[in-house]
Formats: structure tokens, sequence, C-alpha cells
């Protein structure tokens, strides 16, 4: 058999697992079990040790658990947040010249302190950076 066939079958058989484990995954989120007081109670109890977030020990002692997948929560979801026009697109081009761009002002000082000012365990952004992936770039450790 050529080597271009080979890889060709190797990757039509990762594809073929990894719709067998989406789907399987989906499967498993839809069948689990409903919260219980038990189960928030071990969350409740991991947050608060290992990571010193009484707030949201709170949050999971006080948690009925996640919706499950269906057009009604879908819908639900769809009608609370709903989709906004793109905007105009004048309004994304960037200025012409370099007169038209005022540049801003940011010193480190600012830096370590916007930093600094963010709560423990924040979740991280679109870009997958967490503050402490920053904080540990920029070399202070009082953090």
């Amino acid at each position: 058999m050529e080597a271009s066939a080979l890889r060709k079958i190797r990757k039509r058989n990762r594809s073929v697992a990894q719709r067998n484990y989406t789907a399987e995954r989906l499967f498993r989120w839809n069948s689990r079990p409903p919260h219980s007081l038990s189960s928030n109670l071990r969350r409740a109890e991991r947050l608060m040790r290992e990571d010193g977030q009484f707030g949201k020990a709170v949050k999971a002692l006080h948690s009925n658990g996640v919706a499950s997948v269906n057009a009604e929560t879908i819908q639900s979801l769809l009608d609370k947040h709903p989709v906004s026009a793109l905007p105009a697109e004048d309004r994304c081009h960037p200025p012409d010249s370099e007169e038209d761009f005022d540049s801003p002002s940011i010193t480190a000082k600012k830096v370590i302190y916007y930093l600094q000012s963010f709560s423990k365990g924040t979740a991280c952004g679109r870009s997958g950076w967490r503050v402490s992936h920053l904080t540990e770039m920029c070399g202070f450790q009082n953090f």
C-alpha cells in the first residue's frame, strides 16, 4: 500500500474516533445524575482547601446543577442572550495616519497594579492566559 493511502486511512480513523469520543461525552453529559448534597459538599470542601475560594464554595453549596441540553434550554439561552449585528465596516478600519491615533500611556507600575487586582483563581480569557501566567512572566512573586 502506498504511503498516501495509509495517511488517508489513518486520518479517516482519527476523525471517526473523534466523532465517537464526542458522541460518548455528550451521552454521558446528558445521562449524568443530578447534583446531590454530598457532591456539592465535596466540591465546596475542595474549593476551600485547595484554592481558598470561599465565595465559590458557598455557590457550590447552593448549586442545583446544570440544565440539561435540550431545545427548551437552548431557546431560553437564545432569548436571554440574543445575537447582535456585526459592527459597521468603517469602525473596523485603523486610522489612516499615525497622527489620528492616540497611543495609551501604560507604565510597568500600572501593569503590576492591575495584575495584582485580579481575584485569586480568575479564569483565563480567549487567549488561554491566566493572570498567574502573566505575573510569572513579569517576575514578581508578591501576588
